[in-house]
């Protein structure tokens, strides 16, 4: 049995109800590749990646059998990355609320701005179309050539 650890990159991409995912093989955890592949990526309404997480997983080579078959052995993953949003913007309750008309007015956002009082932040961005999600520890912002610009880790209360 021969172990390897394999590194993949998960894209995200503005979907119907969940995000659409897209996982592609990458060498290493490089961000600026990451970005460069995302630019390939075209998921169903044409939508595009607004993200990506890296992924490293441990394989097996298949087992022999005592019939001259082959098991398969499921990959484990062992280590992940939180998400990079590709020219992200973090945004504060008080930022929603400034920009309000710009997010299609404050009654679109009710929602929204409950879940942010909680969340102290929120990310958006537009890939294909404008999406919302939760900064958390671990996330970063990337900006169009993969260059960290901004990491959740940095900022406090976050």
């Amino acid at each position: 049995m021969i172990e390897r650890f394999k590194d993949y990159v998960v894209f995200f991409s503005p979907g119907t109800f969940v995000a659409e995912q897209t996982r592609k093989p990458i060498e290493g955890w490089d961000t600026r590749i990451a970005v460069q592949m995302a630019a390939e990526i075209v998921e169903r309404y044409d939508a595009t990646p607004y993200g990506f997480s890296f992924t490293t997983v441990r394989t097996l080579d298949p087992i022999p059998d005592s019939e001259g078959g082959y098991f398969r052995v499921e990959e484990k993953v062992v280590k992940e990355s939180g998400t990079y949003y590709i020219d992200g913007e973090v945004l504060t309750e008080s930022d929603i609320r400034r920009r309000a008309e710009e997010f299609g007015g404050l009654k679109k956002l009710d929602t929204l701005l409950f879940n942010v009082r909680h969340m102290k932040h929120v990310v958006t961005g537009v890939a294909t179309y404008r999406w919302w999600k939760p900064w958390q520890p671990g996330d970063a912002i990337v900006d169009k050539k993969g260059n960290v610009v901004r990491r959740c880790e940095e900022e406090s209360g976050s």
